[in-house]
Formats: structure tokens, sequence, C-alpha cells
């Protein structure tokens, strides 16, 4: 199980650095695009399964080291960063993210976060 987590995070990590280098490169000859949006009953829903991971695009409102609260379609959704979180880009009030987290015993536990500034 520990070695299907590792790969999946590693699959993860790869895709979200791809991901910012390529929306680094075009960014300056496109508009920005629309934000997708979540609320937290439709991620949980979605979440049932262990270990399934889901997605959140929003905003960081607060950082701290056990825990991230994200607003996401004007909802506060708080993420669990304390089961070996990775995280890229600058983690402060304000950046845009992406957090990929799964669900356990009720709460969001983050796997793999990818902030960007405005």
């Amino acid at each position: 199980m520990a070695k299907r987590m590792n790969s999946v995070r590693r699959a993860l990590v790869s895709a979200g650095l791809v991901g910012i280098l390529g929306v680094a490169a075009a960014a300056p000859g496109q508009a920005a695009e629309p934000t997708r949006t979540a609320t937290a009953s439709a991620v949980s829903t979605q979440a049932q399964t262990a270990r399934q991971l889901f997605a959140c695009q929003g905003t960081i409102k607060a950082f701290k080291d056990d825990y991230l609260e994200l607003s996401v379609s004007g909802e506060v959704v708080r993420f669990d960063l304390t089961k070996g979180t990775w995280y890229y880009g600058p983690m402060m009030m304000g950046a845009r993210a992406t957090v990929y987290a799964y669900k356990s015993n009720g709460e969001n536990v983050a796997v793999l976060i990818v902030a960007t500034l405005r």
C-alpha cells in the first residue's frame, strides 16, 4: 500500500510540475481561464471510498504547520497536512492553489498542493 501511495504521489507531483511549467510558458499569451468550482458537499460525495483522490481549486485563506484552509466557491475547506503532504509554489494567503486530497475519518487529508500567484 505504501508503494502504491508513493507512486501516486510521484505521479501527482510530476503532473503538477508539468502543468505549472505549461501554464508558466503559455501565461503571457493566454487570457485567464475561469476557475473550476467544487463545493465541500460535492467533494465528500465523490470521495467515499478509501484513499480516492479528489482535487479542489481555490484561494489559500490560512496556511499553518498542520492544516490549510482553502476558499472554494465562497466556502472554506480545511485540509490536514500532518500525513506527508507535498508542496509546490508560494504557500501564502491569497495564492491560488490546487489541492489533491482524500477523505479519512471525515476530514480532508492533502497529498499534494500546487500554488501560484495571480
